[in-house]
């Protein structure tokens, strides 16, 4: 509670490396928290099966992809009570790839095989 304030809850979704093919689900509450795989990324998706036909639905989704990485990225909340935003911030962001191992990282195109359900 010292370093990262009082963290009730944390939900969203992550780019976890070597699950290059699926969104990573990620939900924390108090003390219990899991990850499991949500969708194929989009960029893994031909855009005629995306299910999409508001044009600004479409726009929102093309606004999250940079290349070379599609829309692969990472997007947690956290709620609760005096939280240290910095903190919490630089620990999640000591996890990155730096850029330069981002560079040299090998996808893994066909990760289905390696994932639970």
């Amino acid at each position: 509670t010292r370093k990262y304030g009082n963290i009730l809850r944390a939900k969203g979704f992550c780019w976890l490396g070597g699950r290059d093919t699926f969104m990573i689900g990620f939900a924390q509450t108090g003390r219990i928290g899991g990850l499991s795989p949500i969708m194929p990324w989009y960029t893994l998706i031909p855009k005629e099966q995306w299910g999409v036909n508001d044009p600004k639905d479409l726009a929102v989704i093309e606004s999250k992809f940079e290349e070379p990485h599609g829309d692969r990225r990472q997007e947690i909340v956290f709620i609760g009570t005096d939280l240290k935003m910095n903190a919490i911030k630089g620990a999640l962001d000591s996890c990155l790839l730096t850029k330069k191992e981002l560079r040299r990282y090998k996808f893994y195109q066909n990760d289905f095989d390696m994932i639970e359900f």
